[in-house]
């Protein structure tokens, strides 16, 4: 093929320049700058620390002490809190009066836990407990030392926890399942709910 009939079927590409490129990464810059901007918490969220985008506010918790990270969080911004790990908005609760609301009054709407595997594992181990001490147990009577020795499974479960009790000292998270409020804050649906 000449080089003129390779013209007519490919027409010449058109010339990109530095002041095209400067253009492209500005609208980029602004599109981002738009996207983060209309991400931020409303003000009837709890208040919390001012997310980065896409990992939130991942770098203000300790990886070595969760729990002291947490609780400077409650410190600083009171004990309906909100932090952001990574596309998960949490709100972190403290105090018994909050905790009396969410998961008393408001129990249906925080019953729901996140899908993490340590959760599901949880789940299966406490239903073999329960299996087992049915099995063992009855529902007649109440347990007592002696079944100790008969209920092996049981038996690790309490010390699986007993080992690890003093290591994770916060609950579990929850999820909400439908918008609600805590002290008077917003809590969106499908929010993250530590308690400290």
């Amino acid at each position: 093929m000449h080089l003129a009939a390779a013209a007519e079927i490919f027409p010449p590409q058109l010339s990109w320049t530095w002041t095209d490129t400067q253009g492209l990464l500005l609208f980029l810059c602004v599109l981002l700058l738009v996207k983060y901007v209309g991400s931020l918490p409303s003000r009837t969220l709890p208040p919390g620390p001012l997310p980065l985008p896409v990992i939130g506010n991942m770098l203000s918790i300790s990886v070595k002490d969760p729990f002291d990270s947490l609780c400077q969080l409650i410190d600083r911004y009171g004990s309906v809190s909100r932090i952001d790990v990574g596309p998960v908005r949490c709100v972190v609760l403290s105090g018994i009066k909050n905790f009396k609301e969410a998961f008393l009054e408001k129990a249906e709407t925080f019953a729901e836990r996140p899908s993490y595997p340590l959760n599901q594992r949880l789940c299966k181990g406490l239903e073999k407990v329960q299996t087992e001490i049915d099995q063992m147990i009855g529902q007649n009577r109440q347990p007592s030392m002696d079944d100790r020795a008969r209920m092996h499974f049981t038996n690790a479960v309490i010390h699986e926890v007993q080992r690890f009790g003093n290591i994770v000292p916060i609950a579990p998270p929850r999820m909400s399942n439908r918008d609600t409020t805590i002290s008077g804050y917003k809590v969106p649906k499908v929010s993250a709910i530590r308690v400290i």
